[in-house]
């Protein structure tokens, strides 16, 4: 659930921090191939917003979104507690558009 936008300012950050190759291109384009899951067939998308990603934006308010892509069993199971946990701890309707207004305020937009 990245755009091409954040996954260049994500690549390009870590890229000029790490003093790495500079294939930023070619790994934002694998990474926005593997999203092709997103777009076929029937799946439905529990998805949890950390509030600190509202209050810290990689690249701009412009480019936010997140990636993840966990294959392996254990780690399935591992994300799939924690996103239990924290999906008890999260806001929902109200609570949550009060909570992103306050954050889009803060940030000046």
């Amino acid at each position: 659930m990245q755009t091409r936008a954040y996954i260049t300012a994500v690549l390009t950050s870590i890229m000029r921090r790490r003093s790495l190759p500079d294939d930023v291109e070619e790994a934002v384009q694998v990474r926005v191939d593997e999203q092709h899951v997103l777009h076929e067939g029937d799946h439905q998308f529990a998805v949890l917003l950390g509030e600190n990603v509202l209050r810290h934006p990689i690249g701009g308010p412009e480019v936010m979104s997140g990636h993840l892509t966990v294959t392996q069993p254990r780690e399935i199971v591992m994300y799939g507690a924690a996103f239990a946990e924290l999906a008890k701890l999260a806001v929902h309707g109200a609570a949550a558009r009060a909570l992103i207004t306050k954050a889009i305020t803060a940030l000046g937009l």
